[in-house]
Formats: C-alpha cells, structure tokens, sequence
C-alpha cells in the first residue's frame, strides 16, 4: 500500500498531491465558482482515488464547538424576494461546508420569536432574518449572533445588511412625473416606511398630492393579506374618474395583482395606468407585460448575509461583502442601494381628452 493509502485522506492529503492549498480543495469540494472547471476536475479524480468521504459534521461540531448550521427565518417564503434571497445565503453557506435551516413566520411576531427559540435549542451558529421580532428571543445569554436584512435600521443585531431603498424609489417616481404622470398612487401599509417615505417626498417636491392605498399595518398573514390587497384595488380602480395614471406598489407580488385586476376592469397598461413594482424579482419577467420594478441586488445582498453569518460563526472567509456593497459602521454592517428598472408595464400617461 502507497503512503498516500496508509492514513485516512483530508483535505490536506487532497491539497498536497494536487498542488494547491487546502482552501481551493475545500472550495473545489463545494462547488466554490472561483475554481476553475479543470481544477476541480483534479481534485475530485485525487479524492475518488483516495476515497475521500469529506468530512463527519458530528466529529467537526464536537471538535470546532460548531455545528456549522445558520437559521434562516424570513416574513414570508410565497413572495419571490423572500424566496430568491433564502436560495442566495443556502448557496453561499454551502460554499464554506455550512447548511441552514429555513423558515417563515407568515408576518406573525409571535411565531418569529419560537422558531428564533427553536434555532437557539437547535445549536446553529447564527441567525439570518429580515424581520424584528426575533431579536427578544436572541437577546439571551447562549443564543447565537443574528443578521438583519432589511430596508429599515433596527439596532440591537451583531450584524446587518441595509438596504437603500429611498433613492431609489425617490428616483423611479420622479421618473414617472418627468413622464407627465401627475396622479400617482402608492400601494402599502401605511404613511411610513422608507419605500412610502421616498414616494412622498418625490411627490411633495414636485408640488403633487400623495394619494396612499394603505392595506393596514395588522400582521397579515401573505394570503390574507393578498386578499386585503386585491381588495382594495378593486375599490380604487372602480371609480374612473379618480384613476391614477400610476400606481407605485410596495412589491413585485402586489404589483403583480394590480396588473391583474386592471386587466379585469378593462384598463390598459400601461396605456390606461402604469405599474411600478418593487425588489425585480424573477417574476416580472414573466408577465406580460414584463414590470417596471426598482432593483435591490437580491444575489449580492443574500450572499453578504451569507459572509456575514459566517464570520460571526467564526469562520474565516476572503471578504464579507461583494465589492458593490458598502461597509457601513465596521466590517459587519453592509448597504446595498436599490436602482429603478424600467420595461413595459410603464410609460407616459393617455393625453388628456
């Protein structure tokens, strides 16, 4: 037997006949995208000889006090954004030999605190979330370091990721007023919020009236609360003679149902009302016809959660961001900036008759 043979293979055994350091067998091993297809060829065809099995998460969890495992809990996983950014942070995670638990509170606080003491007894090693109320549940003495991802600055979070939704929106809907629009309509909750607060301040400096289609600020659970939307747009859009000539939407989904009923009342777009999504997740691509929607960069932004979590899990990683994101107060708290995308679900109002 050789003397590759006699003791159980590692990666430093792999790193060592193939020539490399032991982090590009470690990232080869996980699909890491930095390591070319050739190379990872090498390294698998080392490892299948050796039969390397990879590692015992049991023995790493005893041996590292990790268990290499991040909680994900997010509002909800029927809105793309939310969905498409739990993909991103699985992906990186797994990168770096990491898995996570994924879950959703369905907009409930109390439900977001117990599955935040459900990943405190199941030993991850920090907590990825874009909503609030978990926060209590993690104050506790063993619980792990959290993440927030979100439009909002709520202090208390080891780390975070903002996003920068006010310039953003703040330049979609001047957009919309350059275009002639002058009755512009914001669907969300309610006269708060940065999404809100940049569509009002867009429209007070252009000396135009804020008109709010305000679905309540109640924890809705997504299909009541979608129900509540659609609701309301029906209410609205029945009186023609108060139309909009656009309507700003609080997400894609929400968008999505206004194009939807306006169709069902017979209204053009973006001829009759021009829609303006928000968060450009995959599906307003899917429509027709395809949305308008201000862009926050969901891959970027779930992979510097990724890094982040990691980092505090105590692993030690290239960088915590993508070089597009910002550091804000320190290395572990990132901004990212939304940016308006437009497509054909928007465009300059009917002349007037």
């Amino acid at each position: 037997m050789t003397d590759e043979h006699r003791e159980k293979p590692t990666i430093y055994t792999i790193a060592k006949l193939a020539g490399v350091s032991h982090t590009t067998v470690s990232r080869a091993l996980n699909g890491h995208p930095k390591v070319s297809a050739a190379q990872r060829r090498k390294i698998e065809a080392i490892a299948t000889r050796l039969g390397y099995a990879g590692p015992n998460r049991h023995a790493i969890a005893l041996r590292t006090k990790r268990s290499q495992m991040v909680g994900v809990l997010l509002m909800d996983l029927v809105n793309p954004y939310n969905s498409e950014l739990a993909r991103e942070i699985e992906s990186e995670l797994r990168t770096y030999g990491f898995t996570c638990m994924v879950s959703s509170c369905d907009g409930d606080g109390r439900e977001a605190q117990d599955i935040a003491h459900l990943f405190v007894d199941a030993g991850v090693d920090a907590v990825i979330t874009n909503v609030a109320e978990p926060l209590a549940a993690l104050e506790t003495e063993h619980a792990p370091p959290a993440v927030l991802v979100s439009d909002a600055r709520i202090e208390g979070f080891a780390a975070s990721v903002h996003i920068n939704v006010f310039e953003g929106t703040y330049q979609a809907v001047s957009h919309l007023i350059e275009m002639g629009h002058r009755r512009i309509a914001h669907l969300g909750a309610g006269a708060h919020g940065e999404r809100y607060r940049a569509y009002a301040q867009a429209m007070r400096d252009a000396g135009l009236q804020e008109e709010l289609w305000a679905y309540g600020d109640r924890a809705w659970r997504r299909e009541a609360l979608q129900e509540r939307v659609e609701a309301i747009v029906r209410e609205r859009l029945q009186d023609r003679r108060s139309l909009p000539t656009a309507i700003v939407a609080h997400d894609d989904f929400m968008a999505l149902s206004v194009l939807q009923i306006a169709r069902e009342a017979g209204l053009s777009v973006p001829q009759d009302l021009s829609i303006l999504g928000h968060d450009d997740t995959l599906v307003t691509q899917l429509v027709t016809p395809r949305l308008s929607s201000i862009s926050i960069p969901i891959k970027r932004i779930g992979r510097a959660a990724a890094r982040l979590a990691l980092r505090l899990s105590g692993v030690e990683i290239d960088h915590p961001g993508e070089p597009t994101g910002k550091p804000g107060a320190g290395l572990d708290h990132w901004e990212f900036s939304a940016v308006p995308t437009w497509r054909e679900s928007t465009a300059p109002p009917r002349p007037a008759h």
